[in-house]
């Protein structure tokens, strides 16, 4: 939380020069990979992995932006980034949703496994109820 306010704090101070701005993100991009990949604050690997991967991609992101940015005056070389940071954002996203929904996905087909075995067994629970 602290970081985005800071960030957006440079931001609006630097706001008539991009130069600051780019430079104020890859610094505070860098630092938090620095912290995540080195005091793993989270709970589980997983979940520091994860926050690594996100930190790490949005470094990559900043570096693109600097090379959409007018600091490149080559539009083919502008075109090109623009289509990988595309790309690059959109295996993210995919990567994030796949792991955000993972869990559903498993409690959702233990749910529809116990499902079918209440049915499969409900005919042999029924006879033995008639039977006593």
């Amino acid at each position: 939380m602290f970081r985005r306010f800071l960030l957006g704090v440079f931001a609006i101070i630097s706001a008539d020069i991009f130069f600051f701005q780019i430079l104020g993100m890859i610094a505070s991009s860098i630092i938090a990979t620095i912290i995540v990949g080195y005091a793993r604050p989270l709970d589980t690997k997983r979940d520091n992995d994860l926050e690594y991967f996100n930190e790490t991609s949005i470094m990559l992101i900043v570096y693109c932006a600097m090379l959409f940015s007018d600091f490149q005056p080559n539009e083919h070389v502008q075109y090109q980034t623009g289509w990988f940071m595309i790309l690059f954002d959109g295996i993210h996203l995919a990567i994030n949703l796949t792991l955000l929904f993972q869990g559903s996905i498993r409690l959702a087909q233990l749910k529809f496994t116990r499902w079918r075995l209440w049915r499969k067994f409900a005919k042999i629970r029924g006879e033995r109820m008639y039977q006593n």
